[in-house]
């Protein structure tokens, strides 16, 4: 049986199972009504032909405006895309020193659920990347509150302690990347590895320093990324490319603010402070006067006379 259908001509094969002819077909990109030529030998040896109208059934154009803020919804399974929905509030929060969380009003009901990837989109840019902790329906309609955490929660597990001495030799980016690699994308357990995310390094920033959340050789992975931010600017940028989610460990200097050194002087102001400096060296010997591994305090004080003077205490 032959089939020609939008231009194509389809060789359809009959199913034993079924009692069908069978084949697979390209759905046109526009929906409509669209006619299908069949042509095929009836029992009597005959060439017959017959027309079919197959309704197309088109998913609607997502328009994205201007000023308004739109949610994307990706499955956290396999990043597939679940909805894209526009939302009236929410409220963002990135604080990841007091791991915040972010809410989101949606007047819809969507199939997302805990552990989805959410991306919010204002004026054609992404402003925000989480991954759902909770969704709250309230009343009897279909007003939903989301509650979400930034994305690099993802990495929020206790994991056993790599090889840190990455940290010195190549960088905290590699480290962290390396950490990632072999316990959330690559681990031995493919049941909780995350298969649509991609990792790379755009830096390499070694530092004398090593993880210092670590107790009995496991620590908290999210913890330790966001010491990292903190302390040494290091950073995760997060994009979708070929429909997976790629993320960039960088270390992105902070962004220098200009002052205006010709601005107008500032008079009839009294500026009253007081301040108590105090400097401290500890100095650690292998040995000195017999003494094994001592510790000399150095404590240098200002006086009201200002001179400085030494003061030196012994361990």
């Amino acid at each position: 049986m032959n089939i020609k259908f939008n231009g194509v001509t389809y060789v359809a094969t009959y199913n034993n199972q079924s009692g069908y002819y069978e084949l697979e077909l390209t759905a046109p990109e526009q929906g409509g009504v669209y006619q299908a030529d069949i042509e095929y030998i009836d029992i009597l040896g005959h060439i017959e032909t017959a027309q079919k109208d197959i309704q197309i059934l088109a998913k609607p154009t997502i328009e994205i405006h201007k000023n308004k803020t739109f949610m994307w919804i990706f499955s956290f399974d396999d990043f597939s895309v679940k909805d894209c929905i526009e939302i009236p509030t929410y409220e963002i929060n990135m604080d990841e020193e007091t791991n915040a969380t972010s809410t989101f009003i949606v007047l819809k009901k969507t199939e997302a659920k805990a552990r989805d990837i959410i991306a919010i989109k204002k004026d054609g840019g992404i402003v925000y990347w989480g991954t759902i902790e909770e969704i709250q329906k309230e009343g009897d309609g279909n007003k939903y509150t989301y509650t979400a955490k930034y994305i690099t929660n993802l990495f929020d597990r206790f994991i056993k302690l790599g090889t840190s001495s990455t940290i010195r030799s190549t960088g905290l980016e590699d480290f962290i990347n390396n950490e990632i690699y072999s316990n959330f994308t690559n681990s031995s357990d493919t049941f909780i590895n995350i298969g649509w995310l991609d990792v790379v390094v755009s830096t390499h920033t070694p530092k004398e320093t090593s993880v210092t959340n670590v107790e009995n050789g496991i620590y908290n992975l999210h913890t330790w990324m966001t010491n990292c931010t903190q302390n040494y600017n290091i950073v995760y940028q997060f994009e979708i490319v070929n429909n997976r989610l790629k993320m960039t460990i960088t270390n992105q200097e902070p962004t220098k603010e200009l002052i205006d050194v010709i601005a107008q002087p500032i008079s009839n102001y009294e500026e009253v402070f007081e301040t108590d400096v105090v400097s401290k060296v500890s100095v650690l010997y292998s040995k000195k006067n017999d003494a094994e591994n001592p510790r000399n305090i150095y404590i240098i004080l200002k006086d009201r006379q200002n001179n400085y003077n030494e003061h030196v205490r012994s361990r």
